[in-house]
Protein backbone atom coordinates (compact mmCIF):
# COMPACT_ATOMS: atom_id res chain seq x y z
CA UNK A 1 0.00 0.00 0.00
CA UNK A 2 1.37 3.44 -0.83
CA UNK A 3 1.22 5.60 2.08
CA UNK A 4 2.80 8.26 0.75
CA UNK A 5 1.31 11.79 0.75
CA UNK A 6 -0.18 13.94 -2.26
CA UNK A 7 -0.07 17.81 -2.12
CA UNK A 8 -1.52 19.94 -4.64
CA UNK A 9 -0.15 23.21 -5.62
CA UNK A 10 -2.33 26.00 -7.60
CA UNK A 11 -3.21 24.06 -10.81
CA UNK A 12 -3.90 21.26 -8.84
CA UNK A 13 -0.96 19.50 -10.09
CA UNK A 14 -0.43 16.44 -7.85
CA UNK A 15 3.07 15.65 -6.72
CA UNK A 16 3.99 12.36 -4.15
CA UNK A 17 5.94 13.62 -1.44
CA UNK A 18 8.38 11.86 0.81
CA UNK A 19 6.37 10.87 4.03
CA UNK A 20 5.37 7.65 5.12
CA UNK A 21 3.32 8.82 8.42
CA UNK A 22 2.78 6.47 11.72
CA UNK A 23 -0.43 6.28 12.82
CA UNK A 24 -0.62 8.89 15.28
CA UNK A 25 0.71 11.05 12.67
CA UNK A 26 -2.03 10.37 10.16
CA UNK A 27 -4.71 10.87 12.53
CA UNK A 28 -2.97 14.49 13.30
CA UNK A 29 -2.99 15.49 9.61
CA UNK A 30 -6.88 14.31 8.94
CA UNK A 31 -8.42 15.62 11.91
CA UNK A 32 -11.29 17.90 11.40
CA UNK A 33 -10.72 20.07 14.19
CA UNK A 34 -9.78 24.24 13.87
CA UNK A 35 -6.99 23.68 16.35
CA UNK A 36 -5.18 19.85 15.87
CA UNK A 37 -2.64 19.07 18.72
CA UNK A 38 -0.59 16.22 18.74
CA UNK A 39 0.74 15.14 22.15
CA UNK A 40 3.30 12.91 22.57
CA UNK A 41 6.46 11.05 24.28
CA UNK A 42 10.07 11.31 22.58
CA UNK A 43 10.59 9.54 19.61
CA UNK A 44 6.98 9.99 18.24
CA UNK A 45 7.48 12.15 15.56
CA UNK A 46 6.26 15.35 16.79
CA UNK A 47 8.28 17.59 14.95
CA UNK A 48 8.18 15.63 11.51
CA UNK A 49 4.40 15.71 11.56
CA UNK A 50 4.31 19.59 12.45
CA UNK A 51 6.77 20.37 9.38
CA UNK A 52 5.10 17.84 6.58
CA UNK A 53 1.47 19.85 7.87
CA UNK A 54 3.32 23.02 7.59
CA UNK A 55 4.26 22.52 3.92
CA UNK A 56 0.32 21.30 3.29
CA UNK A 57 -0.51 24.05 4.43
CA UNK A 58 1.66 26.24 2.30
CA UNK A 59 0.70 24.42 -1.09
CA UNK A 60 -2.92 24.25 -0.39
CA UNK A 61 -3.27 28.05 0.83
CA UNK A 62 -0.68 28.91 -2.17
CA UNK A 63 0.24 32.56 -2.17
CA UNK A 64 -0.39 33.26 1.21
CA UNK A 65 1.38 33.62 4.66
CA UNK A 66 1.76 31.31 7.43
CA UNK A 67 4.37 30.65 10.58
CA UNK A 68 6.08 28.55 12.56
CA UNK A 69 6.93 29.16 15.64
CA UNK A 70 8.82 27.81 18.73
CA UNK A 71 9.28 29.00 22.07
CA UNK A 72 12.54 30.19 21.29
CA UNK A 73 14.61 31.41 18.68
CA UNK A 74 17.81 29.11 19.37
CA UNK A 75 15.03 26.10 19.08
CA UNK A 76 13.47 27.74 15.75
CA UNK A 77 17.17 28.35 14.22
CA UNK A 78 18.68 24.87 15.49
CA UNK A 79 15.90 22.35 15.01
CA UNK A 80 12.92 23.42 13.39
CA UNK A 81 14.32 25.29 10.38
CA UNK A 82 16.77 22.22 9.98
CA UNK A 83 14.01 19.92 9.74
CA UNK A 84 11.65 22.25 7.65
CA UNK A 85 14.81 22.35 4.83
CA UNK A 86 15.89 18.78 5.35
CA UNK A 87 12.09 18.18 3.97
CA UNK A 88 11.98 20.52 1.44
CA UNK A 89 15.26 19.27 -0.24
CA UNK A 90 14.20 15.59 -0.21
CA UNK A 91 11.31 16.34 -1.94
CA UNK A 92 12.86 18.61 -4.21
CA UNK A 93 10.69 21.54 -4.05
CA UNK A 94 12.00 24.78 -4.23
CA UNK A 95 12.51 27.35 -1.77
CA UNK A 96 13.76 30.50 -0.93
CA UNK A 97 15.44 31.30 2.78
CA UNK A 98 16.23 35.11 3.85
CA UNK A 99 17.79 34.08 6.90
CA UNK A 100 18.05 38.44 8.07
CA UNK A 101 14.03 37.92 7.91
CA UNK A 102 13.75 34.31 9.49
CA UNK A 103 11.27 33.76 6.20
CA UNK A 104 11.10 31.00 3.73
CA UNK A 105 9.39 31.59 0.68
CA UNK A 106 7.61 28.21 -1.30
CA UNK A 107 8.48 29.35 -4.58
CA UNK A 108 6.30 27.20 -6.66
CA UNK A 109 3.53 28.44 -5.10
CA UNK A 110 4.83 31.73 -3.77
CA UNK A 111 3.73 30.99 -0.02
CA UNK A 112 5.87 32.36 2.58
CA UNK A 113 6.32 31.04 5.71
CA UNK A 114 7.07 33.33 8.85
CA UNK A 115 10.08 31.77 11.50
CA UNK A 116 9.28 33.15 15.02
CA UNK A 117 10.23 32.55 18.53
CA UNK A 118 6.86 33.14 21.01
CA UNK A 119 8.90 33.61 24.03
CA UNK A 120 7.57 37.04 23.46
CA UNK A 121 4.06 37.49 22.35
CA UNK A 122 3.84 41.55 21.99
CA UNK A 123 6.06 40.64 18.81
CA UNK A 124 3.23 38.28 16.92
CA UNK A 125 1.63 41.75 15.93
CA UNK A 126 1.23 42.34 12.28
CA UNK A 127 0.35 40.14 9.10
CA UNK A 128 -2.86 38.32 8.47
CA UNK A 129 -2.31 34.63 8.37
CA UNK A 130 -3.42 31.76 6.60
CA UNK A 131 -2.37 29.08 8.91
CA UNK A 132 0.15 28.82 11.96
CA UNK A 133 1.69 25.64 13.70
CA UNK A 134 3.56 25.37 16.63
CA UNK A 135 6.45 23.30 18.24
CA UNK A 136 6.81 22.42 21.98
CA UNK A 137 3.74 23.98 22.72
CA UNK A 138 3.87 23.30 26.50
CA UNK A 139 6.68 25.39 26.30
CA UNK A 140 5.11 28.50 25.27
CA UNK A 141 2.52 30.48 27.13
CA UNK A 142 -1.14 30.65 26.09
CA UNK A 143 -1.32 34.34 26.05
CA UNK A 144 1.59 33.27 22.75
CA UNK A 145 -1.29 31.05 21.12
CA UNK A 146 -4.24 33.11 21.69
CA UNK A 147 -2.34 35.90 19.56
CA UNK A 148 -1.67 33.94 16.64
CA UNK A 149 -4.90 32.85 17.20
CA UNK A 150 -6.20 37.04 16.65
CA UNK A 151 -3.65 36.61 13.53
CA UNK A 152 -5.17 33.94 11.46
CA UNK A 153 -7.68 36.08 9.67
CA UNK A 154 -6.62 35.81 6.16
CA UNK A 155 -10.10 35.77 4.37
CA UNK A 156 -8.75 34.19 1.12
CA UNK A 157 -7.59 31.15 2.67
CA UNK A 158 -8.99 27.89 1.16
CA UNK A 159 -8.06 26.12 4.86
CA UNK A 160 -7.22 28.36 7.74
CA UNK A 161 -6.18 26.67 10.72
CA UNK A 162 -3.98 26.32 13.90
CA UNK A 163 -1.68 22.85 14.80
CA UNK A 164 0.86 22.67 17.09
CA UNK A 165 2.73 19.78 18.73
CA UNK A 166 3.91 19.04 22.04
CA UNK A 167 5.76 16.81 25.06
CA UNK A 168 3.23 16.95 28.10
CA UNK A 169 4.18 19.05 31.01
CA UNK A 170 1.72 17.94 33.47
CA UNK A 171 -1.89 19.68 33.65
CA UNK A 172 -0.98 23.04 32.31
CA UNK A 173 -2.95 25.33 30.18
CA UNK A 174 -2.09 22.78 26.93
CA UNK A 175 -3.83 20.30 29.12
CA UNK A 176 -6.50 22.01 30.08
CA UNK A 177 -7.66 23.04 26.35
CA UNK A 178 -6.63 20.17 24.27
CA UNK A 179 -7.02 17.20 26.69
CA UNK A 180 -9.32 17.56 29.41
CA UNK A 181 -13.09 16.81 30.08
CA UNK A 182 -13.27 20.65 29.57
CA UNK A 183 -11.38 20.98 26.83
CA UNK A 184 -12.04 23.61 24.08
CA UNK A 185 -14.81 22.48 21.24
CA UNK A 186 -12.58 23.82 18.53
CA UNK A 187 -9.72 21.79 19.85
CA UNK A 188 -8.66 18.03 19.00
CA UNK A 189 -5.55 16.35 20.16
CA UNK A 190 -3.86 13.21 19.04
CA UNK A 191 -2.11 11.06 22.00
CA UNK A 192 0.74 9.34 20.52
CA UNK A 193 2.16 5.95 22.23
CA UNK A 194 6.32 5.61 22.89
CA UNK A 195 7.48 3.47 20.12
CA UNK A 196 4.56 3.86 17.45
CA UNK A 197 7.03 5.54 15.17
CA UNK A 198 9.63 3.21 12.80
CA UNK A 199 11.37 6.07 11.67
CA UNK A 200 13.32 6.71 15.26
CA UNK A 201 16.33 5.48 14.29
CA UNK A 202 17.96 4.56 17.43
CA UNK A 203 19.03 1.49 18.54
CA UNK A 204 16.29 -1.31 19.75
CA UNK A 205 17.41 -1.20 23.92
CA UNK A 206 17.26 3.39 23.59
CA UNK A 207 14.01 2.84 25.38
CA UNK A 208 15.03 0.95 27.92
CA UNK A 209 17.68 2.71 28.23
CA UNK A 210 15.72 5.62 28.97
CA UNK A 211 13.85 3.84 31.99
CA UNK A 212 17.40 2.57 33.57
CA UNK A 213 18.41 6.15 33.67
CA UNK A 214 15.45 8.26 34.46
CA UNK A 215 13.44 8.38 37.80
CA UNK A 216 9.92 7.19 37.45
CA UNK A 217 8.55 10.22 36.72
CA UNK A 218 10.79 11.58 34.55
CA UNK A 219 10.14 8.47 32.61
CA UNK A 220 6.17 8.31 32.78
CA UNK A 221 6.52 12.00 31.23
CA UNK A 222 8.85 11.88 28.17
CA UNK A 223 9.15 8.30 27.07
CA UNK A 224 5.51 7.11 28.16
CA UNK A 225 4.08 10.62 27.66
CA UNK A 226 1.80 10.97 30.37
CA UNK A 227 0.06 13.65 32.00
CA UNK A 228 1.42 13.50 35.60
CA UNK A 229 0.68 15.76 38.44
CA UNK A 230 4.08 17.32 38.65
CA UNK A 231 3.80 19.08 41.84
CA UNK A 232 4.28 16.32 44.50
CA UNK A 233 7.16 15.26 45.92
CA UNK A 234 10.90 15.81 45.49
CA UNK A 235 11.42 18.94 43.15
CA UNK A 236 14.09 18.17 41.27
CA UNK A 237 13.32 14.84 40.70
CA UNK A 238 15.57 14.44 37.79
CA UNK A 239 18.60 14.68 39.63
CA UNK A 240 20.64 11.79 40.28
CA UNK A 241 23.56 11.90 43.18
CA UNK A 242 24.98 9.13 41.16
CA UNK A 243 25.06 10.51 37.93
CA UNK A 244 24.99 14.73 38.27
CA UNK A 245 27.67 14.60 41.37
CA UNK A 246 31.81 14.17 40.25
CA UNK A 247 35.16 15.87 41.00
CA UNK A 248 35.27 18.67 38.44
CA UNK A 249 38.45 20.83 37.81
CA UNK A 250 38.55 24.98 36.50
CA UNK A 251 38.72 25.10 32.50
CA UNK A 252 41.40 27.32 31.97
CA UNK A 253 40.68 30.49 29.37
CA UNK A 254 37.24 29.82 30.04
CA UNK A 255 34.62 32.16 31.12
CA UNK A 256 33.38 31.87 35.03
CA UNK A 257 29.80 32.39 36.43
CA UNK A 258 28.15 33.67 39.41
CA UNK A 259 24.61 32.73 40.59
CA UNK A 260 23.34 34.93 43.08
CA UNK A 261 20.22 34.28 45.81
CA UNK A 262 20.03 37.62 48.17
CA UNK A 263 19.68 36.31 51.51
CA UNK A 264 20.92 37.14 54.82
CA UNK A 265 20.78 33.70 56.61
CA UNK A 266 22.00 32.19 54.86
CA UNK A 267 23.26 34.05 51.79
CA UNK A 268 23.94 31.31 49.12
CA UNK A 269 26.09 31.98 45.71
CA UNK A 270 27.70 29.47 43.55
CA UNK A 271 30.53 29.24 40.98
CA UNK A 272 31.21 27.64 37.80
CA UNK A 273 31.63 27.41 34.15
CA UNK A 274 29.49 26.93 30.96
CA UNK A 275 31.32 23.74 29.05
CA UNK A 276 30.39 22.98 25.18
CA UNK A 277 31.39 18.94 24.20
CA UNK A 278 32.97 17.54 21.15
CA UNK A 279 28.91 17.50 19.88
CA UNK A 280 28.21 21.09 20.53
CA UNK A 281 25.63 20.01 24.00
CA UNK A 282 26.01 22.50 26.79
CA UNK A 283 27.07 21.19 30.46
CA UNK A 284 26.69 23.49 33.36
CA UNK A 285 29.59 22.71 35.56
CA UNK A 286 29.24 23.84 39.35
CA UNK A 287 33.01 23.76 40.91
CA UNK A 288 32.21 25.96 44.31
CA UNK A 289 29.23 26.84 46.68
CA UNK A 290 29.27 30.18 49.02
CA UNK A 291 26.99 29.81 52.37
CA UNK A 292 27.58 32.41 54.63
CA UNK A 293 24.94 32.86 57.69
CA UNK A 294 24.08 36.48 59.00
CA UNK A 295 26.14 37.99 56.04
CA UNK A 296 26.30 41.03 53.78
CA UNK A 297 26.77 40.97 50.00
CA UNK A 298 30.17 42.52 50.59
CA UNK A 299 31.47 39.35 52.89
CA UNK A 300 29.58 36.87 50.03
CA UNK A 301 31.33 38.70 47.55
CA UNK A 302 34.87 38.64 49.43
CA UNK A 303 34.32 35.12 49.96
CA UNK A 304 33.33 34.24 46.92
CA UNK A 305 36.49 36.37 44.84
CA UNK A 306 38.50 33.96 47.23
CA UNK A 307 37.50 30.74 46.10
CA UNK A 308 37.97 32.04 42.35
CA UNK A 309 41.22 32.54 43.20
CA UNK A 310 41.34 29.50 44.41
CA UNK A 311 40.23 27.99 41.56
CA UNK A 312 42.57 29.81 38.95
CA UNK A 313 45.97 27.39 39.72
CA UNK A 314 48.20 29.93 37.65
CA UNK A 315 47.76 33.93 36.82
CA UNK A 316 46.29 33.43 33.49
CA UNK A 317 45.19 37.00 32.88
CA UNK A 318 42.14 38.92 33.11
CA UNK A 319 38.99 36.12 33.70
CA UNK A 320 35.79 36.94 31.98
CA UNK A 321 32.90 36.51 34.81
CA UNK A 322 29.31 36.18 34.00
CA UNK A 323 26.70 37.05 36.78
CA UNK A 324 23.20 35.73 36.79
CA UNK A 325 20.60 35.72 40.12
CA UNK A 326 17.61 36.82 41.52
CA UNK A 327 16.20 39.71 39.65
CA UNK A 328 14.49 41.50 42.84
CA UNK A 329 18.04 42.35 44.13
CA UNK A 330 17.05 45.30 41.90
CA UNK A 331 15.03 46.84 44.06
CA UNK A 332 16.25 46.08 47.36
CA UNK A 333 19.43 46.86 49.85
CA UNK A 334 18.55 44.23 53.11
CA UNK A 335 21.68 42.59 52.48
CA UNK A 336 24.83 45.15 51.79
CA UNK A 337 26.86 45.56 54.25
CA UNK A 338 26.22 49.52 54.03
CA UNK A 339 24.09 52.20 52.54
CA UNK A 340 26.33 52.64 49.79
CA UNK A 341 24.59 50.41 47.64
CA UNK A 342 20.79 51.40 46.30
CA UNK A 343 20.48 47.52 45.61
CA UNK A 344 21.44 44.24 46.27
CA UNK A 345 22.93 44.55 42.96
CA UNK A 346 24.44 47.55 43.12
CA UNK A 347 26.54 46.24 46.16
CA UNK A 348 27.26 43.37 43.64
CA UNK A 349 28.79 45.35 41.13
CA UNK A 350 30.77 47.68 43.50
CA UNK A 351 32.59 44.90 45.15
CA UNK A 352 33.83 43.06 41.69
CA UNK A 353 34.83 46.16 40.38
CA UNK A 354 37.42 46.26 42.75
CA UNK A 355 39.15 43.38 41.28
CA UNK A 356 40.86 44.16 38.33
CA UNK A 357 41.52 40.91 37.03
CA UNK A 358 37.75 39.89 36.54
CA UNK A 359 35.69 41.27 34.39
CA UNK A 360 32.15 40.98 34.83
CA UNK A 361 28.97 40.87 32.54
CA UNK A 362 25.55 40.77 33.92
CA UNK A 363 22.68 38.66 33.01
CA UNK A 364 19.65 39.66 35.48
CA UNK A 365 16.71 39.27 34.14
CA UNK A 366 13.85 42.08 34.25
CA UNK A 367 11.88 39.72 36.40
CA UNK A 368 12.02 36.32 37.69
CA UNK A 369 10.88 33.36 36.15
CA UNK A 370 8.12 31.73 37.95
CA UNK A 371 8.95 28.53 40.48
CA UNK A 372 7.60 25.53 37.94
CA UNK A 373 9.38 27.18 34.88
CA UNK A 374 12.35 27.43 36.88
CA UNK A 375 12.14 23.77 38.33
CA UNK A 376 11.32 22.64 34.88
CA UNK A 377 14.14 23.91 33.48
CA UNK A 378 16.73 22.54 36.21
CA UNK A 379 15.31 19.16 36.20
CA UNK A 380 15.86 19.21 32.03
CA UNK A 381 19.31 20.06 32.68
CA UNK A 382 19.85 17.09 35.00
CA UNK A 383 18.63 14.63 33.33
CA UNK A 384 17.58 14.37 28.99
CA UNK A 385 17.11 12.25 26.03
CA UNK A 386 19.01 12.24 23.19
CA UNK A 387 19.90 10.11 20.06
CA UNK A 388 22.68 8.63 21.94
CA UNK A 389 20.63 8.03 25.01
CA UNK A 390 20.49 10.31 28.28
CA UNK A 391 22.34 13.44 28.29
CA UNK A 392 23.03 15.03 32.15
CA UNK A 393 23.99 18.72 31.66
CA UNK A 394 24.16 19.65 34.99
CA UNK A 395 27.35 18.24 36.85
CA UNK A 396 28.03 19.32 40.37
CA UNK A 397 31.44 19.20 42.08
CA UNK A 398 31.52 16.73 45.45
CA UNK A 399 32.60 20.04 47.37
CA UNK A 400 28.80 21.78 46.70
CA UNK A 401 27.60 19.62 49.81
CA UNK A 402 25.18 22.65 50.19
CA UNK A 403 23.67 22.54 46.66
CA UNK A 404 23.65 18.24 46.53
CA UNK A 405 21.35 18.54 49.88
CA UNK A 406 18.90 21.00 48.10
CA UNK A 407 18.18 19.45 45.07
CA UNK A 408 18.31 16.18 47.00
CA UNK A 409 15.54 17.39 49.58
CA UNK A 410 13.50 20.57 48.45
CA UNK A 411 9.86 19.56 48.15
CA UNK A 412 6.77 21.00 47.06
CA UNK A 413 4.65 22.57 49.40
CA UNK A 414 1.13 21.51 50.84
CA UNK A 415 -2.26 22.84 52.12
CA UNK A 416 -4.10 21.78 55.56
CA UNK A 417 -5.64 19.15 53.04
CA UNK A 418 -2.63 17.67 51.54
CA UNK A 419 -2.63 19.50 48.08
CA UNK A 420 0.09 20.40 46.32
CA UNK A 421 0.65 23.84 44.69
CA UNK A 422 3.59 25.03 42.75
CA UNK A 423 5.25 26.42 45.60
CA UNK A 424 8.52 25.80 47.14
CA UNK A 425 8.19 24.29 50.95
CA UNK A 426 10.24 26.83 52.46
CA UNK A 427 9.65 25.57 56.51
CA UNK A 428 13.50 24.47 56.30
CA UNK A 429 15.29 28.05 56.20
CA UNK A 430 19.13 26.35 55.42
CA UNK A 431 16.94 24.87 52.01
CA UNK A 432 15.82 26.07 48.64
CA UNK A 433 18.37 29.29 48.63
CA UNK A 434 21.42 27.35 46.53
CA UNK A 435 19.01 25.47 44.37
CA UNK A 436 16.94 29.28 43.58
CA UNK A 437 20.48 30.19 42.47
CA UNK A 438 20.82 27.51 39.85
CA UNK A 439 17.87 27.75 38.89
CA UNK A 440 17.81 31.84 38.02
CA UNK A 441 21.27 30.87 36.13
CA UNK A 442 19.61 27.82 34.04
CA UNK A 443 15.90 29.23 33.82
CA UNK A 444 17.97 32.59 32.06
CA UNK A 445 20.20 30.33 29.49
CA UNK A 446 17.69 27.29 28.81
CA UNK A 447 14.59 28.32 30.12
CA UNK A 448 12.18 27.90 27.69
CA UNK A 449 12.42 24.26 27.24
CA UNK A 450 15.59 22.19 26.74
CA UNK A 451 18.16 22.96 23.96
CA UNK A 452 17.53 20.07 20.93
CA UNK A 453 20.86 20.45 19.35
CA UNK A 454 22.38 16.94 18.54
CA UNK A 455 18.50 15.62 20.49
CA UNK A 456 16.13 13.35 20.42
CA UNK A 457 13.61 15.23 18.98
CA UNK A 458 15.63 17.05 16.17
CA UNK A 459 16.08 13.56 14.26
CA UNK A 460 13.33 11.26 16.09
CA UNK A 461 11.00 11.18 12.86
Amino acid sequence: MDRRWKRVDRDTAEVKLQYAPSLSQRRFHRADAKYRGFSGPVGSGKSKALVYEAIRMGYINGGLMGLIGAPTYRMLRDAMLPLLIEALEVNTLPYTLNKSSMQLTLDDVGSPILLRSLDDPERLRGSNLAWFGVDELTYCSNDAWTRLQARMREARATDRRGFAVWTPRGFDWVYKDFISAKKKSSNEAVIATPGENAGVGVAADYYQGLKESYSEKFYRQEVLGEYLDMFSGRVYFAFDQEHNVEQLNYVPRQPLFLACDFNITPMCWLIGQRATNETGIEKIHVLREVVLRDASIDDAAAFAIDRMRELIPDWEGNVDLEVYGDSSGNARVRAAATGAAKSDWEAVKRNLRLVPWLKPSYHIPSANPAVKDRVEAVNRICCDATSDGVSRRLLVDHSCEGLIEDLNRVAWKSDSHGNMAAVLNKSNPDLTHLSDALGYLIHKLHGAGRSRVGGMQQSAW
